[in-house]
C-alpha cells in the first residue's frame, strides 16, 4: 500500500547568527550558512573572465512549497536545457481534479503530450503549470485540467532576478536562474541517498508565485494543504527519469507517454507530496530564482534521489567575487565567499586585522607566501584605519585548493596545505594541517557578476568556506578587520575587491611601471569590522595546566610570573613558580617586565612544535617585586627537551661564536654535544639580541628561556629541532674562573 508523503511546514527557528557547528564547511550554499552574516556584495562585473555551464543538462533537485496570504509560492532548484525540455508541476488544490491526464485540443505539449498517464492513488490533479526556454526566454503556460482548457500566462528573461511577466495579469510572478552547476549529477551507480546529497547543494533554479485567483479560489482560508507532483519531460510529452518526489535511486525514464506513476515496477513510491500550508509565510519571498533554500527555509518538500539522464552541467573557467559573508564563535572567525576561481594562478587573498602592530602598507620580505604574489603588490596602501597583520592566500590547482597563511607583522609565512575542490570537509592536508584551519571550496558557481554586468551577484551559492581559529590569526582586539581581493598570479589586483570598489572600476593593478594601489584614494571602505564576543576562557593557574590543552583552547591563566620579556618580539614567557613549566606569550600590545605578576587571556597555539599562548588581553596584577622565577639548573645533554620555555642556567666554556643573521655563542660544558651547525662548535647554542662580543675560552654562567631553533631542509621538507638557550639581558651572562 502507497502511503502519501505528508510534510508539515514548521516555523523555522534558527541558530544564533555565527553559531559554530551550524556550518557545513563543503563550499556550498554558502547564503544558507551564513544566514544573517551578509557583509558585502559586489558591484562590478568581473574582468577576470566570466564562467559558464558547460554542455547542456536538466534535473530538478529539490521542491519548496509555502503559502502567503494571497497565493502559493514554488521553489525549484535545477537547470533546465533550452531545447523544448519543460518543468510541469500538476497541483490538486481541491476536489474535482483527474487521476489520468485527458485529452487536450490544445495547448502545451509538454501536459498535452501526456494524454493517457496515470497518477498515483489519491492524487488527482486540477492544475498544471508548465514553463520551458530557448535559453533567453522563459514560457509559461497554466493548465486547468478539469476542462481541459490553457492560459499562456507570460514569459520573462532568463537570469534576469526579476519574476515579472511580459504579457501577463501583473500579479502572477515567475523567474528562473539557470545557472546552477550543483546538485545532482549523471552518475547512475550513486544510491538514493548518496543522489540526495547531492541534490541539497543546488540553490538556483525556478521559483513561482501563483495567486489564488489562478486556482479560482474564493475563500483562501478554505485551502489548507496542497497535493503537488513536479516532472522533468520533453514537449512531445518524453518523461524523464526526474520527479520530485523522485522516482528513486537508479532509475531509468518512464519514456513515452502513456506513463502510470501508480506502477510501482518503474515508479515507486508516490510522485506527490500533500504539504500542509494552513500556516501562511511571514512576509514574501523575492521570486529571482536565486538562493532558493534562503527564500523557503523550513519549507522543503521533496529532494531528487535519481541521477539525471539528460545530462550534468559543469563548468570552471574565469574567476570573480560575489558576496562575503563574515560570522564569528567563541572560538573563530567563519568567512564565506561566493564566486568561482579560475585554476591558472588566480587567487584569494583574505586580509585580516585581528590585533595591533600590522602596516596599512603591504611590505612582505621575498620568498613568503606563494609564488611571489604578495611580492608583486609591495607598497598596496590599504583604506585608513586598516592595518592587516594576516592574509590567507588560496589558489586552486587541478582540483585542489593551496591555502597559505602570512603573519604580515612577522614577516613570515606558512603552507597550510591543500584539500579536495568539491570534496566536502575542506581539511587541510600536506602542510601545516594541525593549526585547525578549514578551506572548503566548491567551484562549479556560474551565477553571480558577469563580464558585463554586477546585477545577479546574490544569485552565486557556490564558492569558498573557512574557519580560522583565534588563536591562528594572533586575536588581540575586540573585534576583526576583513577585507577579500582577487588577484592574478603575479599579484596583478583585479576589479573583484569585497567590500567593493565603486561600481564600474576597471581592473587596478599595478602593472610594470605604474605605482601601487592606494585603496585610501578610492571611495568607500575595502573592509569590514566584525565584533568579537561570545569567548569563555577557561580559568587555570598553572602553565602545566594550559600546555596540555588542545590546540585553539580559550584559556585564562591567573597571577602567574613573568620569567623574561622581549618587547621587540611582541612577546614574553609565564611559569609557574613549582617546575619548569614556561610558556611564550604572544602579546604584540603588551610585555610587561620579568618578574611581573599577571593575568593572561587567549587562545592556545603552537610555535615551533611547542605550545604558546596568542594573548587577547594581558593584565597586570602586581609590578615587579623582589620575588622573581628561580632559573632551573641544567647541564648541556637536558636543555629543551622537557623544559621548553621554562627560565634555565647552563655554564661551560665559549667554543665559538657567530654575529650573522643571528648574534650567537655557543657554551660546553664538557659533554661536547653537537648539534650539526656549519661552524663546528660543540655545546649549547646562546641566542642573544644585545651588544656582546664573547671571547673564545671563556668561562660563563647563562641564564635564560629554554628553547628550539627550527632548521627545515628545502630538499627533504624534514625539520630538526636545535635545542637553545635564550639570553634576556647582558645582565644574565657572568664569568668564572676557567676551570674547564
Amino acid at each position: 500500500m502507497k502511503i502519501p508523503i505528508i510534510l508539515c511546514l514548521l516555523a523555522l527557528v534558527l541558530a544564533p547568527v555565527g553559531a559554530f557547528g551550524a556550518i557545513t564547511y563543503d563550499g556550498k550554499s554558502i547564503p544558507t550558512d551564513f544566514l544573517g552574516m551578509l557583509k558585502a556584495t559586489q558591484v562590478n562585473a568581473t574582468s577576470f573572465g566570466d564562467t559558464l555551464g558547460v554542455g547542456t543538462g536538466s534535473e530538478l533537485d529539490q521542491l519548496y512549497v509555502a503559502r502567503s496570504a494571497t497565493g502559493i509560492y514554488i521553489g525549484i532548484t535545477g537547470n533546465l536545457e533550452k531545447n523544448g525540455n519543460a518543468f510541469t508541476i500538476f497541483m490538486e488544490t481541491g476536489s474535482g481534479g483527474v487521476t489520468t491526464v485527458p485529452t487536450f485540443s490544445s495547448g502545451p505539449g509538454a501536459v498535452t503530450n501526456l494524454k493517457g498517464s496515470q497518477f498515483d492513488a489519491g492524487f488527482a490533479p486540477n492544475y498544471a503549470l508548465t514553463v520551458n526556454h530557448n535559453g533567453t526566454t522563459m514560457w509559461a503556460d497554466f493548465v486547468n485540467l478539469t476542462t481541459t482548457g490553457s492560459t499562456y500566462l507570460g514569459s520573462c528573461t532568463v537570469n534576469s532576478g526579476k519574476g515579472d511577466l511580459a504579457g501577463g495579469d501583473g500579479v502572477t510572478q515567475i523567474a528562473f536562474n539557470n545557472f546552477n552547476v550543483a546538485g545532482i549529477t549523471d552518475n547512475q551507480t550513486k544510491t538514493a541517498a548518496e543522489t540526495q546529497a547531492d541534490a541539497a547543494t543546488a540553490a538556483t533554479g525556478f521559483e513561482a508565485f501563483l495567486p489564488f485567483s489562478d486556482f479560482g479560489i474564493v475563500d483562501p482560508s478554505s485551502l489548507t494543504s496542497i497535493k503537488i507532483m513536479v516532472l522533468l519531460d520533453a514537449g512531445s510529452g518524453w518523461v524523464s527519469n526526474q520527479s520530485l518526489p523522485g522516482f528513486g535511486g537508479q532509475k531509468p525514464a518512464p519514456g513515452q507517454p502513456p506513463c502510470n506513476f501508480a506502477d510501482d515496477s518503474k515508479a515507486p513510491g508516490n510522485q506527490y507530496a500533500t504539504v500542509d500550508i494552513s500556516r501562511p509565510i511571514t512576509g514574501s519571498i523575492t521570486v529571482d530564482g536565486a538562493a532558493i533554500p534562503t527564500d523557503f527555509a523550513g519549507h522543503l518538500v521533496a529532494t531528487q534521489d535519481n541521477y539525471t539522464g539528460w545530462g550534468d552541467k559543469t563548468g570552471e573557467a574565469g574567476s570573480e567575487m560575489d558576496q562575503l559573508f563574515v560570522g564569528q564563535d567563541g572560538t573563530g572567525l567563519q568567512v564565506g565567499i561566493t564566486g568561482n576561481l579560475q585554476p591558472t594562478g588566480d587567487m584569494y587573498l583574505l586580509f585580516l586585522q585581528t590585533g595591533p602592530g600590522g602596516s596599512q602598507t603591504l611590505t612582505v620580505p621575498d620568498n613568503v607566501g606563494p609564488n611571489g604574489v604578495l611580492q608583486g603588490m609591495r607598497d598596496t596602501k590599504f583604506d585608513n584605519g586598516f592595518q592587516p597583520n594576516y592574509v590567507l592566500c588560496i589558489n586552486a590547482y587541478q582540483g585542489l585548493a593551496y591555502v597559505d597563511l602570512v603573519d604580515l607583522k612577522s614577516g613570515t609565512g606558512r603552507y597550510l596545505g591543500s584539500s579536495n575542490i568539491g570534496g566536502g570537509a575542506g581539511t587541510l592536508n600536506g602542510g601545516d594541517s594541525a593549526t585547525g584551519i578549514i578551506v572548503a571550496m566548491d567551484n562549479s558557481n556560474i551565477g553571480g557578476v558577469t563580464e558585463t554586468s554586477a546585477a545577479n551577484a546574490a544569485t552565486a551559492t557556490a564558492g569558498t568556506e573557512i574557519y580560522l581559529p583565534y588563536s591562528e590569526i594572533g586575536l588581540a582586539s575586540s573585534s576583526v578587520k576583513v577585507m577579500a581581493v582577487l588577484v592574478g598570479s603575479s599579484g596583478y589586483i583585479s576589479n573583484q575587491v569585497l567590500p567593493p570598489i565603486p561600481a564600474g572600476s576597471d581592473n587596478l593593478g599595478p602593472g610594470a611601471g605604474n605605482p601601487a594601489v592606494d585603496f585610501s584614494g578610492i571611495n568607500g571602505d575595502q573592509f569590514v569590522s566584525i565584533p568579537v564576543s561570545g569567548i569563555s576562557y577557561m580559568p587555570l593557574g598553572s602553565v602545566k595546566d594550559a600546555i596540555a590543552l588542545p590546540q585553539s583552547s580559550a584559556v585564562m591563566l591567573q597571577s602567574l610570573k613573568v620569567s623574561a620579556s622581549f618587547p621587540n618580539d611582541g612577546a614574553y614567557y609565564v611559569q609557574d613558580t613549582t617546575g619548569p613549566f614556561g610558556l611564550l606569550v604572544i602579546d604584540s600590545a603588551n610585555q610587561p617586565a620579568e618578574g611581573s605578576c599577571v593575568t593572561v587571556s587567549g587562545f592556545t597555539t603552537t610555535v615551533n612544535n611547542q605550545r604558546a599562548l596568542n594573548a587577547t588581553q594581558t593584565t597586570v596584577v602586581t609590578p615587579p617585586d623582589s620575588i622573581h622565577i628561580k632559573p632551573a639548573g641544567m647541564g648541556s645533554a637536558v636543555v629543551g627537551k622537557n623544559n621548553t620555555d621554562a627560565l634555565v642556567r647552563i655554564w661551560g666554556k665559549v667554543t665559538g661564536w657567530d654575529l650573522g643573521n643571528e648574534a650567537i655563542f655557543y657554551v660546553d660544558d664538557g659533554k661536547g654535544i653537537y648539534d650539526g651547525n656549519v661552524f663546528g662548535y660543540t655545546g649549547i647554542r646562546v641566542l642573544y639580541d644585545f651588544e656582546y662580543y664573547p671571547n673564545v675560552g671563556d668561562c660563563l654562567g647563562v641564564t635564560g628561556i629554554s628553547s628550539f631553533k627550527a632548521l627545515t631542509d628545502p630538499t627533504t621538507h624534514i625539520t630538526t629541532y636545535i635545542p637553545q638557550v635564550r639570553a634576556r639581558t647582558l645582565d644574565d651572562i657572568s664569568f668564572f674562573p676557567n676551570v674547564y
